[in-house]
């Protein structure tokens, strides 16, 4: 409930304002508590410190070990997440030497579940001229700085662990980077950016629902005592003192020999008391029935589809509903997921590539030509290609089909084998796809 609380400091802090007059350019709206709490900063180390604690988040949680399974599966016939090549013998072997020598694949899942979550993932290369790239090792992402001149180009990297800056020269640190948006650049812009602001309001009515349900909903006593003819005074002095009788009583705990606080049925921080005077209907004791609209969370459930939006992940998979039991499902129902899955694949890509040129710079070779892919498990691009192509060729079909009164052809058929079905003929009769 640490947001709640933040939102009654606000309040607390802003109580002696309240009677002042508003100045000039006054805006509620902009200087409202709740607005100052809603407030997104872009400080990077506070930033980072939200990301941290959405993660507690059980949903934001299971949706990150979902990016990472589908960032990082292995392809079914090599076994292997990255897959590499050049028409350079020696530069492919360089490269699996280096694959196999830092573990790579063994690293991918940290580093696509820090993109998720922080959009920056820094690791420092140790190289040495003649053996390449010996190790690569993490570095906390709120430790690592970059260090770029007036025109925005790469000088290097410094890392402040324990008041002491340690530097780092560009080909000394890979910095994996998820670049979907400029907002934070030159730093990445994580997945949990957009569900940031989400995640506040959902865990405001989170903590405002239980805070109601314990106050609210139990069940409360109203006890209405006869003080006869008593004066107000002495009325009021002997309903504070039956009220002691029900309050809850502090012992000695044998075993640890601290106080504990033994609460009783009837509590008087629960319950209400009045007095009864001469002529009334004399004691009772009567029930006062709880909140009857507890069971009423539809708040909860909007802000909860808003955050399962803002992560792009659809609700009824992250909650293991019927239906949704597959990867493949969620690939083939999900296509900006399969996007966001696929920026992290590229922000990971991009890292090994410059992770590569360093090795092979320390080997004397530059400007190598060399490919990086990994593996991606969803089909959704291949299908809609597909059925793109399917939908293409019945309207070919359609418009070869349309003839004069004499049956001959209206339509040319170069027209709709160049401009439909996006193909071009061979001089040998056969088709094939624009270059």
């Amino acid at each position: 409930m640490s947001i709640f609380k933040d939102l009654f400091g606000f309040l607390s802090r802003n109580e002696e304002s309240t009677s002042e007059p508003e100045p000039k350019g006054y805006s509620y709206e902009a200087t409202s508590p709740l607005a100052s709490l809603l407030n997104l900063s872009t400080d990077r180390m506070e930033r980072y410190a939200e990301y941290e604690k959405m993660m507690e988040m059980p949903y934001v949680a299971a949706a990150a070990k979902v990016y990472v399974d589908e960032c990082c599966q292995r392809n079914p016939d090599t076994g292997k997440i990255f897959a590499f090549s050049s028409k350079n013998p020696k530069v492919e072997k360089l490269i699996r030497e280096l694959f196999n020598r830092i573990k790579i694949e063994e690293k991918c899942p940290f580093i696509a579940k820090e993109l998720f979550k922080l959009g920056d993932s820094f690791w420092e290369a140790v190289s040495e001229e003649g053996k390449g790239v010996l190790g690569i090792y993490h570095r906390p992402a709120k430790t690592v700085e970059r260090k770029e001149d007036n025109k925005g180009r790469l000088e290097g990297f410094k890392q402040k662990v324990r008041g002491e800056v340690i530097e780092f020269k560009p080909d000394e640190m890979i910095h994996f980077r998820l670049l979907e948006d400029m907002k934070f650049y030159p730093y990445g812009y994580p997945i949990l950016e957009d569900a940031r602001r989400i995640y506040r309001q959902l865990a405001l009515m989170e903590d405002a629902v239980v805070i109601y349900r314990l106050t609210r909903a139990p069940n409360r006593w109203a006890f209405y005592i006869d003080v006869g003819s008593m004066p107000p005074e002495k009325a009021e002095a002997f309903i504070e003192k039956l009220k002691k009788k029900f309050k809850k009583k502090r012992l000695i705990d044998p075993k640890t020999g601290k106080f504990v606080a033994k609460p009783d049925f009837l509590a008087a921080d629960e319950d209400f008391y009045f007095p009864v005077f001469e002529g009334g209907r004399g004691s009772r004791v009567e029930s006062l029935a709880g909140a009857s609209n507890i069971a009423d969370i539809a708040d909860i459930e909007y802000f909860n589809k808003m955050l399962f939006a803002a992560l792009k992940t659809p609700k009824a998979y992250l909650a293991n509903e019927e239906g949704f039991s597959t990867r493949a499902t969620l690939s083939s129902i999900s296509i900006q997921f399969s996007r966001s899955v696929k920026s992290i694949q590229n922000a990971i890509v991009d890292g090994v590539k410059r992770l590569i040129e360093i090795h092979l710079e320390k080997h004397g070779i530059k400007d190598a030509e060399f490919t990086v892919t990994m593996h991606s498990p969803n089909y959704i691009e291949e299908e809609l290609r597909m059925e793109s192509l399917l939908k293409r060729v019945q309207v070919a079909e359609q418009l070869l089909g349309l003839t004069d009164k004499e049956g001959n052809p209206i339509v040319d058929k170069d027209y709709v084998l160049k401009h439909v079905l996006k193909m071009e003929g061979t001089e040998d009769g056969k088709v094939s796809p624009k270059a």
